[in-house]
């Protein structure tokens, strides 16, 4: 009989004909992986994840789907397709930590059967940190995250690495794409209440909400989300009602996004009804002038970035501009082009950060009190239109 005969091959693999000039007898065939089965083990490509799933399920259809991401993850897939359906954090732990390479689909309607795999986007998974997990997502490198909302987080502490990215966290960890998600009512103790990034490149945020998202204590920064020596493309996203917050003194910056050295590139996206808010003094509140920079975005050089198509509106600062805010020690100055129409509202740039405008909004922004009479507009420090 051949080499791969029935009981020789493994229970996902085919007996198939080498190509030739392959022998004619027994050591012309091998065992390869049959179709939707991939690598030395011939793994599941696809694994159907249905949280609360019977045990002892093999993955391979949502009639016999696994229960939980340890579950799917241990099988080796390309890809797992999780069904509508709400997770619920109980320890500090991240409810979902996506491995290198791995791409994860949630919103597949709880009608699905068999292998249907189109999210529905009328129907949503939820990963709910539930204010105890400190990330509720952490992704590894070439990690894709799919139709998923991702709600309270609570990153805390001050130690090195801690209090960033309640929501989403991605440190050191190039080619990650974050697509069709809601990140929303996540905290942070210092930065990225819905998203921190640190030193990754290649990162792709496509079609993301940031909603509610608050980064509060000393010296906080980027409420919906904050990236430093990050590379990468936000597109076609929305920042809202997401909030930096120090008021203990000290500075609060980008209640909407931060951005410290790195090249983030924004691409039809909205940044609207974000506030930063810096320290209070007396009763009733009273706003220390120049302790919150950027109540829609902070960015401080060197950066280099490119926003086309960018709306920033209704935001808040408490101090300095409400807009957007650029600042860094040092003389190399902010190139703006072109300054266009429809700004009234609040745009604060100086320091060596470069950043390219085309096609921006900026209007109806507040900074409050004492800078809106001189930075309430469009202001550059140094810059060449």
């Amino acid at each position: 009989s051949d080499v791969c005969s029935s009981d020789l091959c493994g229970s996902h693999e085919v007996c198939a004909d080498l190509p030739a000039p392959a022998p004619a007898d027994d050591t012309g065939r091998e065992c390869s992986c049959a179709p939707g089965f991939w690598g030395p083990t011939c793994a599941p490509e696809v694994v159907f994840l249905e949280f609360g799933a019977a045990a002892g399920g093999d993955g391979l259809s949502w009639e016999s789907a696994v229960g939980s991401f340890a579950d799917a993850f241990a099988l080796g897939p390309h890809t797992v397709y999780v069904k509508q359906g709400v997770l619920n954090a109980t320890t500090t732990d991240p409810l979902l930590l996506v491995p290198t390479g791995m791409r994860v689909v949630g919103g597949i309607p709880a009608s699905a059967v068999g292998t249907e795999s189109v999210p529905d986007p009328l129907t949503t998974t939820t990963l709910d940190g539930a204010l105890v997990a400190e990330h509720v997502v952490v992704l590894e490198a070439g990690a894709t995250l799919e139709h998923m909302t991702v709600r309270r987080g609570n990153a805390v502490g001050t130690g090195a690495g801690d209090g960033v990215g309640g929501g989403i966290f991605i440190d050191g960890q190039d080619g990650v794409t974050l697509r069709n998600l809601i990140v929303a009512d996540s905290r942070a103790s210092y930065a990225g209440g819905g998203l921190a990034c640190a030193g990754s490149d290649q990162l792709t945020i496509d079609q993301v909400t940031f909603d509610s998202n608050v980064a509060s204590g000393p010296h906080s920064r980027g409420g919906g989300a904050h990236f430093v020596d990050c590379q990468g493309l936000m597109v076609d996203s929305t920042v809202t009602a997401n909030q930096s917050d120090s008021r203990d003194e000290t500075s609060s910056r980008g209640g909407g996004l931060a951005m410290a050295r790195g090249a983030m590139e924004l691409l039809r996206v909205t940044v609207a009804n974000n506030t930063a808010t810096g320290a209070i003094q007396g009763t009733p509140d009273v706003y220390v002038d120049g302790n919150a920079y950027g109540g829609g975005i902070y960015v401080e050089g060197p950066t280099t970035t490119t926003w086309s198509a960018v709306e920033l509106s209704n935001n808040t600062a408490a101090g300095r501009a409400a807009g957007v805010h650029s600042y860094r020690f040092g003389t190399v100055p902010t190139v703006l082009s072109p300054p266009g129409d429809g700004f009234g509202g609040g745009a604060y740039l100086g320091g060596d950060a470069s950043i390219t405008f085309s096609d921006l909004v900026v209007r109806d922004n507040t900074a409050q009190p004492g800078q809106a009479g001189t930075h309430s507009y469009w202001y550059c420090v140094g810059c060449a239109y």
